[in-house]
């Protein structure tokens, strides 16, 4: 199992502007499903960063991932 802040997403719906860096995400995607890893959902909050700015850049950082094994 590993948990923490990973500065990367996932999906696109994990932010909620369009500033996105594909060639990252698809990188960070592509290690998660090499080591066959599934995210444990997050019961609550849609976003778990924000640059406290206006308007404000809200991403979901913070992730649980872990193996069936």
């Amino acid at each position: 199992m590993l948990c923490g802040d990973f500065d990367l997403i996932l999906r696109d719906e994990d932010k909620n502007n369009g500033n996105l860096n594909r060639r990252m995400m698809g990188r960070f995607r592509c290690l998660v499903n090499d080591l066959a890893l599934k995210e444990v959902y997050l019961n609550g909050r849609r976003f778990t960063w924000s640059n406290e700015q206006s308007p404000p850049t809200l991403v979901h950082l913070d992730l649980v991932l872990c193996t069936s094994d």
